[in-house]
Parts: structure tokens; sequence; C-alpha cells
């Protein structure tokens, strides 16, 4: 029977190959564990400054009343969500004035 011999170059070459793909198979995973970790710590800040302070009954920046049904899900809100989505857009740089 025919066997093929593969050279010891080529041998070494597909060994090389597998040990690049787990080797970029453990940075993704790492990347990903590091990804989620910055999720989390963002979603916690985030609910921590959801929950700290006091409310306004009128918003900050057009005086107008702030809905009772925004009042009860955030409780700390200074703004009504047209002025809230306003100022967080300037904030973040996406709007210009």
């Amino acid at each position: 029977m025919f066997r093929p011999i593969r050279d010891d170059a080529s041998n070494a070459a597909v060994a090389l190959e597998a040990l690049k793909l787990d080797r970029f198979a453990d940075e993704l995973d790492l990347t990903q564990v590091r990804i989620d970790q910055a999720t989390e710590f963002a979603v916690a800040q985030i609910r921590r400054q959801t929950t700290q302070g006091e409310g306004r009954r009128a918003c900050l920046d057009c005086g107008d009343a702030i809905p009772l049904q925004r009042q009860r899900h955030v409780p700390n809100a200074i703004r009504c969500i047209g002025c809230q989505d306003l100022y967080e857009r300037r904030r973040m740089g996406s709007l210009r004035c």
C-alpha cells in the first residue's frame, strides 16, 4: 500500500498553524471576558447613578412637568425625556450647537 510521506518541514508547519489557532482562540476568549467585565461595570455604574439623589417634578432645562411614569422609573430624574435625550447627545458630542 502506498502512503504519502510528509517531510518534517510540512509536519512542523501544520503543528505551527494548530498552535497559532489555539493561541488565537485563547486571545478571543480573553477579549470576550474583558468585554463582559467592561459591560457589567458600565451597567452597574448606570444603575448606581439612576438610584442616587432626589429627582424633580419640573424639568431643569425646559420647566415642563416630568411625567409621573418617568419619576417612578427614574426616581432621581431632573429632566424630562426630551431634554435628557438632548443633554446626553450634547454630552456625548453627537450633536453640536
